[in-house]
């Protein structure tokens, strides 16, 4: 009877560590895995010339193909494919390499679909188009990645570069930040409250853009502004990647910690507990799917549960401390005939919100009461049967968030 009750204690214990582990490590302990992609239940994970696949979340892991290269870099899914770029260290001239490979099959088989000399390390969606790199240009495939040319309108220099829903956002190695509405035709440096200093990173998302040039920024509005959004972050160390998943966004810092926040309202979070990546910058990649924040770097691949870091509820948007006024670009913008504004407040006050056209005639109200404090976001419809808004037409209008000596103004267009 106390041998089985030291048993049950120990099987316990040991469920106990289990249940309120930290960071675990899934495999490939002693090899580096440079990139992780999540596509439906499968987890890819690309190493020094390898590909592989879980269907359990990185328990077990299934090799699918090994390629003729030294770095995977870039597993990128899309719809019903996966694209995966490739580079390798040519410090000498080299012949071309097969750098972007397609599969159709959940990457049980590939087509090579693009060579070049130093290889791909970049893919990237933008509406009906694929961007990616090729020996620092940009190239464009218009027909789900099967071919490929060069877009020669951004120059020579490609550092990285990210898109949203609206725009495609691109540094070079002298250190500008460019945008895109056009899909790569023409681009416009947005480089208003940056540093002249290289853009290493930028990722994307709705019209939220985040850049690293020594601190991280952030634009609200598609990069016309930007603001530094560090705080959390430790001072003095830099960054090895900043990456944005659903509405969180990760950071790597060069002594192997990942930072977590929200894209919306930056306080970050250090959630690398357990984590044991080692050396210098060798965090890797960082992402998530349904159920685990995953990483990888030179000691393999890395999960934690979501339901584990507690700082995610501190980020959730109802339980945040707002410290400011914000009013957010509408979006989509323009629109036809709905658009979304979005705005936060610090404390309890009367709030204003009303629309207007380009010759200061209020149009409508869209708030007009108290609001405690919070993030609130509230709909236009130029269709709306409102005596104020119907029947109006095309063209610039703007809307103006009034709480107490606090007022902002944005720009929004209606086209029908």
């Amino acid at each position: 009877m106390r041998i089985l009750r030291l048993y049950l204690i120990i099987l316990f214990l040991s469920s106990y560590q289990n249940l309120y582990s930290q960071w675990e490590q899934v495999g490939f302990e002693s090899d580096w895995i440079f990139e992780l992609s999540v596509k439906g239940d499968y987890l890819f994970a690309g190493g020094s010339n390898q590909l592989y696949r879980s269907i359990d979340n990185g328990n077990n892991w299934d090799t699918l193909i090994t390629f003729n290269t030294e770095f995977i870099d870039v597993i990128q899914p899309l719809d019903q494919m996966l694209l995966m770029g490739h580079s390798r260290g040519c410090f000498e001239p080299c012949p071309p390499l097969t750098s972007i490979y397609k599969s159709t099959d959940n990457g049980l088989t590939w087509d090579s679909v693009f060579a070049s000399v130093n290889g791909t390390t970049q893919i990237q969606p933008f509406k009906q188009l694929i961007f990616a790199d090729s020996d620092e240009w940009l190239i464009r495939s218009t027909d789900d990645g099967s071919t490929w040319v060069v877009e020669p309108s951004f120059g020579y220099g490609v550092l990285a570069f990210a898109g949203n829903e609206i725009a495609l956002f691109a540094s070079k190695y002298q250190g500008s930040l460019y945008r895109s509405f056009d899909n790569a035709s023409t681009w416009h440096l947005i480089e208003n409250g940056l540093p002249n200093s290289t853009k290493w990173y930028i990722a994307a998302k709705n019209d939220t853009v985040f850049t690293w040039t020594d601190f991280v920024y952030r634009s609200t509005n598609n990069g016309d502004t930007w603001e530094i959004a560090n705080s959390g972050l430790p001072i003095g160390i830099g960054l090895s990647g900043i990456f944005v998943e659903d509405k969180y966004l990760f950071a790597a810092t060069f002594d192997n910690r990942i930072f977590m926040t929200s894209i919306n309202y930056i306080n970050w979070a250090d959630i690398s507990e357990g984590l044991t990546i080692t050396g210098n910058a060798n965090i890797t990649d960082i992402t998530k799917n349904e159920e685990y924040i995953l990483a990888s770097g030179n000691t393999g691949v890395w999960r934690r549960p979501l339901w584990q870091i507690t700082s995610i509820k501190d980020l959730d948007q109802n339980k945040l401390i707002y410290n400011r006024f914000i009013l957010e670009q509408n979006y989509p913008n323009p629109f036809n005939p709905s658009t979304t504004i979005k705005y936060s407040i610090p404390y309890s006050s009367h709030v204003s919100l009303k629309m207007y056209d380009v010759l200061g005639n209020k149009v409508a109200t869209l708030v007009n009461e108290e609001k405690a404090t919070g993030r609130y976001e509230v709909e236009f419809n130029a269709n709306s049967h409102s005596s104020e808004v119907r029947n109006l037409p095309s063209g610039v209008y703007f809307y103006q968030l009034t709480v107490g000596n606090f007022i902002e103004t944005k720009k929004m267009v209606l086209l029908k």
